[in-house]
């Protein structure tokens, strides 16, 4: 009797452990969703021309940023951004084993065989102009969604899906595989929140490190050097003739950054600071910030629920 008293605390014992994983999870997701809800609501929509150097929230539409189009892994479909997974069907799961002594049941589970995202970048544009976002790092919800099942890696998405017949073919079908796949394409609507960055081309690099890269280049090619600059046809660069090269190449080089100056390039990507959400999708602002407050409510509820349960196992025990 004690032998099972203890077994039966014991196995008490690790459901209360289980239970308390699952209540700090759900918690963890109702304050994520709540405050994704929270920045969507009260963070003001910029303009791209306009928007402040720093935090901001952006909409448009999203436009190519390359010369070519990604290609979804799994539809070959061309899109700007795709997000991937690939199941199967594990009906010989190790670690439930034990979960039918009887054989009344076969175990079994969905294992995730591959999966990615994307992170080519992809241009935000509005009726001031555009805005290249580099999406690694991003919550991104998307309204294109795919997702369909067959019996091997390679079964192709259905061509026409719902009707009556596709949903008998659902019930009634054991599929061993699973496919889902998002995108973003060309022309969807498109909402961001990140981190915003004005800066025009070569503002990486100073004045002083261009010149001295350029600098290098003219020396590398010592024939143009001499043609150019050795005046008194010696065949080589003296003092004199190099204050020359250096004035000549500092010049050209200031030129150039002034004529770059004349374009702006706006970038978002992820902030620097951990609190600050960086979040992209294609649904509209208002539905995006009832999703997030329905993921709170529910992951909420549900830790409310397994709270509950784990005090009335305590309580019985």
């Amino acid at each position: 009797m004690n032998g099972a008293a203890g077994n039966g605390m014991a196995e008490t014992w690790w459901l209360c452990v289980a239970f308390g994983v699952l209540i700090v999870l759900c918690i963890w997701g109702m304050v994520t969703f709540w405050r994704r809800a929270l920045v969507i609501a009260d963070t003001p929509t910029a303009r791209v021309r306009s928007a402040a150097q720093g935090y901001v929230e952006l909409r448009g539409q999203a436009r190519v940023a390359h010369e070519e189009q990604l290609r979804a892994p799994l539809t070959g479909r061309r899109c700007l951004w795709y997000r991937f997974k690939v199941e199967r069907l594990d009906k010989d799961c190790g670690s439930c084993a034990d979960a039918d002594e009887e054989g009344s049941g076969q175990a079994s589970r969905w294992v995730t065989v591959r999966q990615g995202c994307s992170d080519e970048s992809l241009l935000l544009v509005d009726a001031t102009g555009q805005c290249e976002i580099f999406p690694k790092g991003a919550a991104v919800t998307v309204s294109t969604r795919d997702h369909w099942s067959g019996d091997s890696e390679r079964s192709p998405r259905p061509r026409r899906e719902g009707g009556l017949m596709a949903t008998l073919s659902a019930l009634f079908a054991n599929p061993t595989w699973r496919f889902t796949e998002e995108r973003i394409h060309d022309g969807n609507l498109l909402y961001a929140i990140g981190w915003f960055r004005s800066m025009n081309p070569g503002d990486e690099i100073s004045l002083a490190a261009e010149t001295r890269v350029a600098l290098s280049a003219q020396k590398s090619d010592r024939a143009a050097l001499l043609r150019r600059f050795d005046r008194d046809g010696d065949g080589d660069i003296d003092a004199a003739e190099w204050a020359a090269v250096r004035t000549a190449v500092a010049d050209e080089v200031s030129m150039a950054r002034a004529r770059r100056s004349a374009t702006v390039v706006h970038t978002l990507r992820t902030p620097p600071h951990r609190r600050q959400q960086f979040l992209l999708s294609t649904r509209p602002q208002r539905e995006l910030v009832q999703r997030y407050r329905l993921g709170a409510l529910t992951c909420g509820l549900a830790a409310f629920a397994f709270a509950m349960f784990t005090g009335v196992m305590v309580t019985a025990h």
